[in-house]
């Protein structure tokens, strides 16, 4: 039913019950990669994809007459992110003067380096002669 599943089931046969134990398994699974519990958006991406492909299913294709209630986990609104020290200095390698100063700046300030760097409406920094 799911990728994550060996078993093929047809389209016919996926209900809300067989839905909501999947939702269950995939929250109580930890990431291979971090140990850590999936996160809400590695359960939602695949049941919001089956929902648009039962809703497919319902409307072109007159496969199925009722699609059956998906909901989807909360998430978090936004997202913060931290660089690792690599990523920091691949970062700087990659920008021009005048950008390293406002990042550096924005670094130490505690500001988010993705927003100074699309904000693009910053004059460029030249040091005070």
């Amino acid at each position: 039913m799911f990728p994550s599943s060996s078993l093929v089931t047809r389209v016919s046969q996926i209900t809300a019950a067989k839905i909501s134990a999947y939702k269950a398994d995939r929250l109580g699974k930890k990431s291979e990669r971090t140990e850590r519990s999936l996160p809400a958006a590695a359960v939602n991406r695949p049941l919001a994809l089956l929902r648009c492909l039962l809703r497919l299913a319902v409307e072109e294709w007159e496969v199925l007459f009722l699609v059956p209630k998906i909901r989807l986990e909360k998430e978090p609104q936004g997202r913060i992110g931290w660089l690792e020290d690599y990523e920091e200095v691949r970062l700087l390698d990659a920008c021009g003067e005048s950008l390293k100063n406002v990042l550096a700046v924005h670094r130490d300030r505690g500001h988010c380096y993705l927003r100074a760097h699309r904000q693009r409406s910053f004059p460029p920094w030249r040091p005070s002669p």
